[in-house]
């Protein structure tokens, strides 16, 4: 609201609308991707019953570290930040 008043207009130019869309679709990927890597291990789980979601957490943590909540979110940025622009550039 505060960048339409400034500029007087209610439109962003096509640029604007791609970046913005880029950026917010970097942000979603890096904010997720842990969730997308907990979700995979319990999918791939062959134990059964499968694991709960804290526990998985829980063991990733222990086992591998932090940053292995972070494994595959460069493809996953490469995926979700151009699509978002492409949205935000086409909405």
């Amino acid at each position: 609201q505060w960048l339409f008043s400034m500029r007087g207009t209610s439109n962003l130019p096509v640029h604007e609308n791609l970046l913005l869309g880029f950026g917010t679709g970097t942000l979603t990927a890096l904010v997720t991707n842990p969730l997308d890597v907990v979700k995979t291990r319990i999918i791939g789980s062959v134990s059964q019953p499968p694991p709960g979601i804290l526990s998985t957490a829980q063991s990733i943590w222990r086992l591998e570290g932090v940053l292995a909540f972070w494994q595959g979110a460069t493809l996953r940025v490469l995926h979700l930040a151009p699509s978002h622009g492409l949205y935000m550039l086409l909405y």
